[in-house]
């Protein structure tokens, strides 16, 4: 009864690791991770399709992962897709509408697509998310300029 017990024990306290699904998370997870940690990676457009690759991967097994959507959205934005960008953008503030990044990359692609009056209310709404946030400031003093109402 007790070597019962202690194989129970053993394999509650040791996760299945040959488990396909579950090797496939770890992996994607681990990529992901090493995206976020070497952010310069995402401007090489050499890695770019690899990137692209892993972050779809990210999405498609974790559609609530809101960092995901952040990544892809700045990369698009790198890569002037700004309709994809905003795209990606929303969903992030869709997931989560209390960060401000969603915010901040939302007004960002509305900013480079010339709509500068949306991108003001944008920013807005972002900085009414955090105050004293500098950046957030002076984005929306440009659309201001840009609009001549200052």
């Amino acid at each position: 009864m007790l070597h019962l017990q202690q194989l129970i024990r053993r394999r509650n306290s040791n996760p299945v690791i040959n488990d396909e699904k579950q090797t496939e998370k770890k992996h994607i997870l681990a990529s992901f991770s090493l995206l976020q940690k070497k952010r310069e990676v995402l401007v090489n457009t050499r890695n770019r399709n690899n990137n692209f690759i892993q972050l779809n991967k990210c999405i498609k097994n974790y559609p609530k992962y809101y960092e995901a959507y952040i990544y892809r959205g700045k990369m698009y934005l790198k890569m002037k897709e700004f309709k994809l960008a905003y795209e990606d953008f929303n969903k992030a503030i869709a997931i989560d509408s209390q960060k401000q990044i969603g915010y901040v990359g939302k007004g960002d692609c509305l900013r480079l697509m010339g709509n500068f009056e949306n991108a003001k209310s944008v920013y807005t709404d972002a900085i009414n998310k955090k105050k004293n946030n500098v950046s957030l400031l002076l984005r929306r003093a440009i659309c201001s300029m840009e609009l001549k109402k200052y």
